[in-house]
C-alpha cells in the first residue's frame, strides 16, 4: 500500500515537472556558458526520463520487501528479465531509426516493478 501511494504521489509532483521541464532546466542552468539551446536540449531529456521515475522508486521499495520476504532469489530472474527487456527494446528502437533511451528505461523500470509486485504479492 505504502508503494503505490509513493508512486501516486511522486507521479503527481513529476506532472509539472514534465510539463514546466523548460522552465525548470532555465532557471536551474541558463547562466553564463549554458544558452538557449543548451535549455532546449536538456529540457526534451527530462521530459523523456521523467516517465520512468515513479516505476524506479517503485521497485525500490518492492526490492526492500523482497528481502524482507526472504526471497532473494527473485532478483537473480529479474536481472535476467531487465537484461532482456533492455535488449529488446533498443534494438526495436534501432531498427526504428530512433534512439530514445528514455523509452528504454521506461521499458525495464516499469517491468521490473511489475514482476516484483508480482512476486511480492504471490504467497
Amino acid at each position: 500500500r505504502i508503494t503505490f501511494f509513493a508512486m501516486f504521489l511522486i507521479s503527481i509532483i513529476l506532472i509539472p515537472v514534465y510539463f514546466y521541464a523548460y522552465d525548470i532546466v532555465s532557471i536551474l542552468f541558463e547562466r553564463g556558458e549554458f544558452g538557449e539551446n543548451s535549455v532546449q536540449k536538456v529540457s526534451l531529456i527530462l521530459k523523456e526520463f521523467v516517465w520512468y521515475i515513479p516505476f524506479y522508486i517503485g521497485a525500490l521499495f518492492l526490492s526492500r520487501t523482497v528481502l524482507s520476504l526472504g526471497r532473494s532469489r527473485v532478483f537473480f530472474f529479474g536481472n535476467i528479465i531487465s537484461i532482456v527487456v533492455l535488449g529488446f527494446s533498443l534494438f526495436l528502437l534501432n531498427t526504428l531509426n530512433k534512439f530514445d533511451i528514455g523509452f528504454a528505461f521506461f521499458a525495464v523500470y516499469s517491468i521490473s516493478f511489475i514482476y516484483l509486485l508480482a512476486n511480492c504479492l504471490r504467497k
